[in-house]
């Protein structure tokens, strides 16, 4: 099955963010990027000593080591605060991110395995083809629980403790003209997504795409004079909102050359452009006062300055919707399409009124886009992202923007799980219509400018291409759906004659509860049922995956029905199951379920530790009983023989590894035990080695110690 769908959050602010490189980066890593982006690393032995040239620091202190109270604490970040207001990227991981506003919490465990998106797919830079990734925290890393004008970009997958709001693993804020980012400094790239997340970070440290907030009190503004502009036919009734469109778009440019590009005498023309445009705006006199102040013109700084704070004063500024404050990650080229259309507007071109017109609308729906996630039920809503969308393409059917940003909202829509198959299908063909359009539309806009707005064609055809397959495989899954709220248990099935299964599907609580006692959480835990076994190896073929396969002596029923199940295609279980058994079948495989959530794209997982989680989640075996013969008769497994399940595997064999796994769960509660042993094999640590990790024991100490503790 596949893993499940990236979700988002709503936000205040959206800003730039990147996600960090570690140990696991390939040679010429950090410090040094590939791309030559330099990552200055700073510790408490030099994190007051910043290099003239740094554009990118990683702050490996904590709150302890910059000093002994909160005034001296303030004393020593005063010059590490300024050099990020004026421009440079930090990159926190410790208690040190309080200083840029984050709140931060102790992780309950150093290790947490895996980070989901929480903006929706290609709403952001970094998440643009990444559904997740894996991690790990360094022993002084902390999570954020949120920032009153953070973007929360990555948040912790899988928790194994309950908390009462999410806890985020990746999170960005401006602050002044720079960054801060909250990340840990180690991720896997070979797991899940891991390397499409770190290309993309590449290149937004390396300034591909170039990046600038548009702020949205000043966005704000120009929807709002947009609104007036598309409900009027006759452009000479509409000059002054035109004429605020277009300052606005001069004021934009103005500030992403004098504050991005040091591009002082090319700012000063396009800020001149925006006050004759419209003299009546604050904002654009406080960027000239700004600018005249750097070029050292001290009396026309003055006389800006007056004049911004007098048109402060009267102007009635609008007050959007709380959700429409976010600002945008528009490129240098987005911006400079703006200001063209904006010039052309104010010539009186009707066409480009449209195309305009487009453009913005396209812009507020991705506002509404990136900020439709309702945390407490991991839900989103993208009805006003989607009405805008629509509504930008009736202005202009070949809105570039439109078209991109509809097909990614699709693709959002087409991911995830809690729909049935032939929806997803139908939402992530529309995807590749849009993005056909977008491709044809692109390729006769020979006066769009040159940069990165979008990806390039060829990353666009091999997301189109991963589509296809997508759309393929869910073809093949069964069509009806089942979700039960109360488990979050997703099951696809084709109906048939023998129903019997439905009635412990939607009621797996016990099952659930004992996962969670172990604390193995699980998001959307799916369970796929195929009528026939030609049905799953026909599945089983285009996902080109490899699954044990059960003996001949599984039980077989006439009436049964082929059960797969797991969260991802790497890993299932293929059975038979009897009519009386949909209880016991239902609850075991929810326990593979689980396992395969959390060790998803690590290696095989020894037979005792899976069986045993799933044996003993269903809850069936007389454990002692079976135990205490076993002994009389001198046939207890040994370490080798519990590492593959025997076919078919014996109650004894699922006995033995159900109390292992509750002996494990004991001697390790504290640290999580089950938990870790299970992100340990899954970033492909060997089973040996994880077990001395976890309970610092050797296979034969735990052995014994198990037996003394469970066998007496």
């Amino acid at each position: 099955m596949r893993r499940a769908q990236t979700t988002f959050l709503a936000v205040l602010l959206l800003v730039g963010g990147t996600f960090p490189l570690g140990a696991q980066t390939p040679p010429g890593g950090v410090p040094s990027l590939r791309t030559g982006v330099q990552v200055v690393p700073l510790d408490k032995e030099n994190f007051k000593r910043i290099p003239a040239d740094a554009k990118v620091i990683r702050l490996d202190v904590t709150l302890k080591d910059m000093g002994k109270d909160a005034k001296e604490i303030e004393e020593n970040a005063k010059p590490l605060l300024e050099w990020v207001q004026q421009g440079g990227i930090i990159w926190l991981h410790t208690d040190a991110a309080q200083l840029f506003g984050f709140r931060t919490v102790s992780s309950p465990m150093d290790l947490l395995g895996k980070a989901k998106p929480v903006v929706p797919w290609a709403a952001h830079p970094l998440t643009q083809g990444v559904r997740e990734v894996f991690y790990r925290l360094s022993p002084v890393g902390v999570l954020v629980t949120g920032h009153p004008l953070g973007m929360m970009l990555m948040r912790v997958a899988d928790s194994p403790t309950p908390r009462p709001q999410p806890l985020f693993v990746v999170a960005t804020v401006e602050y002044g003209d720079g960054i801060a980012l909250f990340a840990p400094p180690d991720f896997s790239q070979r797991r899940a997504e891991g390397l499409q997340f770190y290309n993309n970070l590449q290149r937004f440290l390396a300034g591909e795409p170039a990046t600038d907030r548009v702020p949205g009190r000043e966005l704000a503004k120009v929807f709002e004079q947009w609104q007036k502009v598309a409900s009027k036919r006759n452009l000479s009734e509409v000059k002054e909102p035109l004429s605020a469109i277009t300052a606005y778009t001069h004021l934009w440019m103005g500030r992403l050359l004098h504050r991005k590009l040091n591009k002082p005498k090319d700012a000063l023309a396009e800020l001149e452009k925006a006050a004759t445009a419209n003299n009546q705006i604050a904002d654009v006199y406080a960027a000239l006062s700004d600018l005249y102040t750097a070029l050292d013109e001290k009396d026309k700084a003055a006389l800006a300055k007056k004049r911004a704070e007098e048109l402060a004063k009267s102007e009635r500024a609008p007050v959007p919707d709380a959700r429409m404050g976010a600002g945008l990650l528009l490129t240098e080229g987005e911006l400079k399409q703006l200001v063209q259309l904006s010039d052309a507007v104010s010539g009186g071109s009707e066409d480009k009124r449209k195309e305009l017109g487009a453009m913005l609308t396209t812009l507020i729906g991705r506002v509404w886009y990136q900020a439709s996630f309702n945390p407490t039920h991991r839900t989103f809503d993208l009805t006003n992202a989607e009405k805008l969308f629509v509504e930008a393409l009736r202005q202009h059917p070949t809105s570039r923007h439109a078209l991109f940003w509809f097909g990614a909202l699709r693709v959002t829509q087409g991911l995830e799980p809690r729909q049935p198959s032939p929806q997803r299908a139908a939402r992530l063909q529309d995807a590749i219509r849009l993005w056909q359009e977008f491709l044809s539309a692109r390729g006769d806009a020979q006066d769009e400018p040159k940069d990165n707005a979008f990806p390039s064609p060829d990353q666009l055809s091999a997301w189109g291409d991963g589509l296809k397959v997508e759309i393929t495989r869910l073809s093949l899954e069964p069509p009806d759906f089942h979700h039960d709220p109360r488990s979050g248990l997703i099951v696809r099935y084709l109906r048939s004659p023998d129903t019997g299964w439905q009635e412990f599907a939607g009621n797996l609580q016990a099952a659930i509860a004992n996962a969670a006692n172990l604390g193995l959480r699980v998001e959307d835990p799916e369970l796929l049922i195929f009528p026939t076994d030609a049905a799953y190896q026909q599945y089983r073929l285009l996902t080109k995956r490899s699954f044990p396969e059960f003996g001949p002596n599984a039980p077989i029923d006439v009436a049964g029905e082929v059960i797969l199940s797991g969260p991802q295609p790497n890993q299932g279980f293929l059975t038979i199951a009897r009519r009386n058994e949909y209880r016991k079948i239902l609850s075991h495989f929810f326990g593979h379920v689980v396992v395969t959530a959390w060790t998803e794209g690590g290696p095989d997982i020894p037979g005792w530790l899976t069986e045993g989680i799933a044996s003993g989640l269903s809850g069936d075996l007389n454990t002692r009983s079976i135990l205490q013969q076993a002994v009389r008769q001198g046939l207890l497994l040994r370490w080798n023989d519990l590492q593959t399940a025997p076919l078919p595997p014996s109650d004894l064999f699922y006995a033995q590894s159900q109390e292992m796994v509750a002996f494990l769960a004991r001697i390790g509660s504290q640290r999580g035990g089950v938990v870790r042993m299970l992100q340990l094999l899954g970033m492909g640590v060997r089973p040996e080695e994880a077990l001395m990790e976890v309970t610092g024991m050797t296979p034969e100490q735990f052995m014994r110690a198990w037996a003394q503790a469970t066998l007496r």
